[in-house]
C-alpha cells in the first residue's frame, strides 16, 4: 500500500468521525468546522493536487451519501480552505500568508453559502437573526414593564440588532481570519507530530501593523462625525471601516501588553490573564477595550515597543 493511500485512508476516516460528530451532537457543528479543514490540509501539504483533489473527492462523494445533495457543502466549505492552506504550506509561504489564505477561503464561503440561502433556498439568514433577536428583545421588554424594569439595556440591544445588515462585512471578515487563525493552529500543530514542516507565526508579542492604519483610522472617525444617512453606501463603508480597525487597534494593544510583560519578564500567564480579563469584561466596562484600542494605536503610530528595552 502507497503512503499516499495509507494517509488518504487514515484521515478518510479522521474526517468521518469529525463530520458524524458535526451532524449528530448538537452544538459541535460550530466547533467542529475549525477542524474539518485540518485533513484537506496534511493531505495536500504532503502530497500536493494529487493526495489534496483525491481526497476532497472522496469526501464530497462521502457527504452526498450521508446527507443528500445539500451536505455536500460540509466538504465544499473546509475542502476549499483546507487546499489552499495546505497549497501555501506546501509552497513554504510564510505564516501570515498561509492564515490570509484561509481567511479569504472562509470569506468566499461566506459568500458563497449566503448566495445560496437566498437565491437556492429563498432564506434571508440576516433577516432571519434579527427576527429571532426582536421577539426575544419583546419578551423582555414585557418582563422588565411587568417588574418595573427601566428597559434601556432591551433598547440598547435592539440598535445594536438593527445595525446587523450593515455590519455584516465586517464580521464576516473578522470571523474568517479568526477561524482561519485557530484552523492553522491545529494543522501546524498536527503536521509538527509528523513531521510535516509548516512556518510559524511570530510571537504575539511581535505583531506590528503598518502605520498607514493610523490614518485610516482617522479617516474612518472624520466619516463618524459626518454621520451619513444609515441604509447608504457611505454608511456601510463608514461602519465597517471603523469596526474593522477597532479589532486591528485593539489586537495591536494586546500585542502591546504581552511585549510589555515579557520585557518586565514576567510569567507567560499574566498578560493571557490580562487580555482575558479585559475581554470578558468589554460589555460591563468597554472604557476598558477603549483603553486597550488607545494603547494599540500609539504602538503603531509611535513605536512604543521599539522604546522599551528587555532587561539585560
Amino acid at each position: 500500500m502507497s503512503r499516499l493511500v495509507r494517509d488518504g485512508l487514515l484521515w478518510f476516516i479522521i474526517y468521518f468521525a469529525m463530520l458524524a460528530v458535526s451532524v449528530f451532537v448538537p452544538g459541535m457543528g460550530v466547533l467542529l468546522y475549525m477542524a474539518l479543514p485540518v485533513p484537506f490540509i496534511v493531505m495536500q501539504a504532503k502530497h500536493g493536487f494529487r493526495g489534496g483533489g483525491a481526497f476532497s473527492a472522496a469526501a464530497v462523494i462521502l457527504s452526498i451519501i450521508s446527507g443528500g445533495l445539500e451536505a455536500v457543502w460540509l466538504a465544499l466549505l473546509p475542502g476549499l480552505a483546507g487546499i489552499v492552506m495546505g497549497e501555501l504550506i506546501r509552497r513554504e509561504k510564510p505564516a501570515f500568508g498561509v492564515w490570509l489564505g484561509g481567511a479569504l477561503s472562509n470569506l468566499a464561503n461566506f459568500l458563497l453559502l449566503l448566495l445560496y440561502t437566498k437565491l437556492v433556498l429563498r432564506i434571508n439568514p440576516i433577516a432571519e437573526a434579527q427576527k429571532g433577536v426582536e421577539d426575544v428583545l419583546e419578551e423582555t421588554g414585557r418582563l422588565e414593564q411587568q417588574t418595573g424594569g427601566a428597559g434601556g439595556q432591551a433598547e440598547l440591544i435592539k440598535e445594536q440588532v438593527e445595525m446587523l445588515p450593515s455590519l455584516l462585512p465586517s464580521t464576516m471578515i473578522i470571523v474568517a481570519a479568526v477561524i482561519a487563525l485557530i484552523t492553522f493552529l491545529l494543522a501546524r500543530f498536527v503536521m509538527k507530530k509528523q513531521g510535516i514542516e509548516a512556518k510559524k507565526l511570530p510571537p504575539f508579542r511581535e505583531w506590528n501593523f503598518p502605520k498607514s492604519f493610523v490614518w485610516y483610522y482617522l479617516a474612518a472617525i472624520i466619516l463618524v462625525f459626518m454621520n451619513p444617512e444609515k441604509g447608504t453606501t457611505l454608511h456601510m463603508i463608514t461602519v465597517n471601516l471603523y469596526s474593522l480597525l477597532s479589532v486591528v487597534f485593539t489586537v495591536q494593544g494586546l500585542s502591546l501588553v504581552f511585549y510589555w510583560s515579557w520585557v518586565k519578564k514576567k510569567s507567560k500567564a499574566f498578560p493571557v490573564l490580562i487580555s482575558a480579563v479585559i475581554l470578558l469584561s468589554s460589555g460591563i466596562l468597554p472604557l476598558l477595550m477603549e483603553v486597550v484600542k488607545f494603547l494599540g494605536i500609539i504602538d503603531i503610530g509611535f513605536n512604543v515597543k521599539n522604546r522599551l528595552k528587555p532587561k539585560q
